[in-house]
């Protein structure tokens, strides 16, 4: 049978089996799912694309253009601006507190100013109150020694804080985050993404995440985090109900002032992104640092290893992770060839707050680490088999996840 030949280009087809067809030569179809970051479409999202895309590249180059080693993000003109509005929003709710009171204060005993002022006093203080978050539920240190050890250990060679709390959830990402007044940390490990990695590249992910601690990352503050929640909040309450076309405008307003500070600190949360790389590569080296970048595109691969486990039997194996792990382990190298074409072209990561990953794999490649922390396979599989048993959990949230009416 004669194969098949690339309707961009005329060279004929390599085989990929039950993967997407696509073509080597002029890369035709090596997307074949268009990337979920679609904010208007047609020739306008071209266009912003094109301009991510020379971002990506010029603020590549100027990293390149740094010394290997500085630890800190640098400043600019939009931080700043974007710190400004921030003060602003978070002394609004003092504001309101303020002028609450001193109409209830100039009108007493008035009815109509002690309720409208009550009204201002109160949001105030509802802005006001910490707002707790809904973290994971938390993995002791009982539960699993082998790991907390080695999130211990990472944390004392970046010479930041342990966490607080350590978690495992069933999201293919890990992230870092502070919480509380005091902004304890806590670390988020997502089971599907550590399942696929090798055991340094496990290292290079802990320690990229735990980077994000020392660097001056805007988005990760207290400060700029209690801005985000006031203005989510307000723009939630004031959401168009049945009252849209008066209420519209006023929570668009405060979701427009949201986006325009995560705007003016865009630049800088991307340039945090590749400190935390160099940081995270010095601990687990760069070349896990870099495979790491790869495998951040397995998480498209999924769907079709669930989509056999969703309608088994009761009673019969449904634990996602060991497919999961079979399943990459099996990918054929032109199915890898495609993925690496793909995340060469990129104008931005697939979650959009990321630089593009080739920008950010070039950038650690130009300046190589050995790495200081070593994961041995047998410490590795320890950690498995803490985490072994959270898998068939995990699972079923997975299958809750994908298949909602099943």
């Amino acid at each position: 049978m004669a194969s098949a030949q690339c309707p961009e280009c005329r060279h004929d087809l390599p085989e990929t089996g039950s993967f997407s067809a696509w073509c080597p030569s002029c890369n035709w179809n090596v997307e074949p799912t268009p990337s979920p970051i679609v904010w208007i479409g047609g020739p306008i999202e071209r266009r912003l694309v094109g301009l991510r895309r020379r971002f990506a590249q010029r603020q590549f180059e100027a990293m390149l253009a740094r010394p290997p080693g500085a630890p800190k993000a640098r400043r600019s003109v939009g931080a700043i601006v974007g710190w400004g509005l921030a003060a602003v929003v978070n002394l609004f709710p003092l504001a309101l507190l303020i002028a609450g009171t001193l109409i209830i204060a100039g009108n007493w005993p008035s009815a109509g100013g002690i309720i409208w002022g009550g009204i201002l006093a109160i949001v105030g203080i509802l802005l006001s109150l910490p707002r707790r978050w809904r973290l994971p539920d938390g993995l002791d240190r009982t539960d699993a020694p082998a790991l907390h050890g080695l999130v211990d250990e990472i944390a004392d060679a970046l010479g930041t804080r342990r966490v607080r709390r350590l978690a495992v959830t069933a999201e293919f990402n890990a992230s870092y985050i502070a919480t509380g007044v005091r902004r304890r940390p806590v670390l988020v490990i997502g089971l599907p993404l550590w399942a696929v990695l090798s055991p340094q590249e496990r290292v290079a992910v802990l320690s990229h995440e735990f980077a994000h601690g020392t660097n001056r990352d805007g988005f990760r503050s207290g400060f700029m985090g209690r801005a985000a929640g006031t203005l989510a909040f307000l723009a939630n309450a004031t959401a168009p109900g049945s009252d849209g076309l008066i209420l519209a405008p006023v929570s668009g307003a405060f979701a427009g002032l949201a986006y325009l500070i995560v705007y003016l600190m865009w630049q800088r949360s991307q340039e945090a992104e590749f400190l935390a790389d160099e940081r995270g590569a010095a601990i687990a080296g760069t070349t896990a640092a870099v495979g790491t970048l790869q495998k951040t595109g397995f998480w498209r691969y999924m769907q079709p290893v669930l989509d056999p486990i969703a309608y088994r039997l009761p009673g019969s194996d449904r634990n996602f992770f060991p497919a999961f792990r079979r399943f990459i382990a099996g990918l054929p190298e032109l199915e890898r060839q495609r993925l690496q074409r793909l995340m060469d072209r990129e104008a931005f990561e697939e979650s959009g707050s990321h630089p593009p990953r080739w920008a950010r794999a070039r950038y650690l490649e130009s300046r190589p680490a050995p790495g200081s922390v070593i994961l041995s396979p047998e410490r590795s599989a320890a950690i498995d088999a803490e985490t072994a048993r959270l898998e068939a959990r995990l699972t079923d949230v997975l299958l809750s996840q994908f298949y909602p009416n099943r």
